[in-house]
C-alpha cells in the first residue's frame, strides 16, 4: 500500500448497552470514551474520523461534532441489553460504522476499537510502514494485526481518570479488541460480498445520497438508527440465515482467528493499550488486570507521552506502589494472578 498524500484514519467504536450485565456505572464508560476520543485525536500524520455506535449519546457528544458521529441504537430490535453472543453484537456494530463511513466519509484505514482503550500517537505511521513493506514484497493483505500492547491500571475519580500502572502484556492480540487495522476498501469489499440484495440496495441508497437521510452538515453529529436505511434492513438480513454472513459478523466482532475471512500482516510494536481496573468490562473478576500476562512495567511518564495522554484533559498519573508490589507478588509467587477491579 502506497501512503496517500492526505491519509485518513477511521475508528469504529461500539459501546455496551447501559443495562448490560458487565456495566456497573455507565457514567464511567462515557468518561472513558471521552478519554479514548481525546487520545485518538492526537494520532499523528492523518486526519481522524470516528463513529460511535451506542444506545444513547453522552451529553458532551456535540463538542466533537467536527470529527465524531454517534449512531444511537437503543430502540433497534437487534441491539438488546444483554445479547446472547457478544462478538456478534460487536461485529454488527462495527459493520454499521463501516457502512456509515463508506457513504459519508471514506477513509484509507479503519480500526475497530474498544471504548476504553488508547493508541500510540505514531499508530498510523507504523501501520502504513508495515502495509508498504507488504506491498513491496508482493504480499496481498487486508490489514495489520497488532501483536504487542500494554495493560493500564486506572480508576475514575470524579471527572478525572487516574493511571496507576502500565505494563507490556503477553499475547495482547488474543484478548484485546483494539488490535486490528484494516485497509478500508478491503474490509468493505469482503464484508459486503455475500450480503442479500435488499441489504445491498439499502446500503446503495444511502451511498448515493447520504445527505438526504442525515441532519444538515455541521449541525448535528447524533444520528438515530431510524435515519439510516440499512438499519431497517438488518433484521431481514439475519432472518435470511446466510451462514457466511453470520460467521462474517462474528469474525468482525472478535479479534482472534481472523482467517479465512481476512489476511492480516503482523506488527510487533506496542501500539495499543487496554485499560483495566474500572470494573465495567469483561476479563478476570470483571475488569481486573491480567497479571499472568505481565512482561515488564512501563514508566508512566513516557507511556503517557507516547499515547498522548499527557495532552488529554482530566488524565492524571497516580503511581500506586502498593499495586505494583502486589502485582509482582501475585505474578511470581501466588496462584492468584489477577488484581480485582477497582471499586469507588
Amino acid at each position: 500500500m502506497i501512503v496517500p498524500a492526505s491519509p485518513t484514519f477511521g475508528f469504529v467504536i461500539p459501546l455496551l448497552h447501559p443495562h448490560h450485565w458487565a456495566v456497573s456505572d455507565y457514567t464511567q464508560i462515557e468518561r472513558l470514551l471521552k478519554a479514548t476520543l481525546d487520545c485518538i485525536s492526537h494520532v499523528r500524520g492523518v486526519e481522524v474520523k470516528a463513529v460511535i455506535i451506542c444506545a444513547r449519546a453522552p451529553a458532551w457528544a456535540p463538542d466533537y461534532k467536527d470529527w465524531v458521529t454517534f449512531i444511537t441504537v437503543e430502540s433497534h430490535p437487534l441491539f438488546v441489553e444483554n445479547p446472547e453472543k457478544g462478538s456478534w453484537d460487536k461485529g454488527l456494530k462495527h459493520l454499521v460504522g463501516l457502512w456509515y463511513l463508506a457513504a459519508v466519509s471514506p477513509v484509507h484505514l479503519v480500526m475497530p476499537m474498544d471504548a476504553d482503550d488508547f493508541v500510540h500517537r505514531d499508530l498510523a505511521k507504523h501501520i502504513f510502514a508495515e502495509l508498504s513493506r507488504c506491498h513491496l514484497d508482493g504480499q496481498m493483505v487486508d490489514g495489520v494485526q497488532i501483536k504487542e500492547g500494554y495493560e493500564v491500571a486506572l480508576e475514575i475519580d470524579g471527572e478525572d481518570v487516574c493511571l496507576s500502572a502500565a505494563f507490556a502484556a503477553r499475547g495482547f492480540d488474543q484478548y484485546c479488541g483494539t488490535c486490528r487495522v484494516f485497509k478500508f476498501d478491503a474490509l468493505l469489499q469482503k464484508t459486503s460480498s455475500e450480503l442479500t440484495p435488499p441489504m445491498l440496495d439499502a446500503i446503495d441508497a444511502f451511498n448515493k445520497a447520504p445527505r438526504d437521510y442525515l441532519p444538515p452538515q455541521g449541525k448535528e453529529n447524533i444520528i438515530g438508527h431510524d435515519a439510516l436505511p440499512f438499519m431497517a434492513a438488518l433484521p431481514a438480513l439475519l432472518e435470511a440465515e446466510n451462514e457466511f454472513v453470520s460467521e462474517m459478523i462474528f469474525v468482525v466482532g472478535r479479534h482472534v482467528s481472523q482467517a479465512p475471512f481476512f489476511d492480516l500482516s503482523t506488527c510487533r510494536k506496542a501500539l495499543a493499550a487496554k485499560s483495566c481496573g474500572h470494573g465495567n468490562q469483561f476479563g478476570p473478576k470483571r475488569g481486573g488486570m491480567h497479571w499472568r500476562k505481565f512482561r515488564r512495567f512501563r514508566r508512566l511518564t513516557p507511556f503517557s507521552r507516547d499515547f498522548s495522554l499527557d495532552r488529554v484533559d482530566g488524565i492524571k498519573l497516580k503511581l500506586d506502589v502498593g499495586l505494583l508490589m502486589s502485582a509482582l507478588w501475585r505474578r511470581f509467587f501466588s496462584k492468584k494472578n489477577y488484581i480485582p477491579a477497582t471499586r469507588n
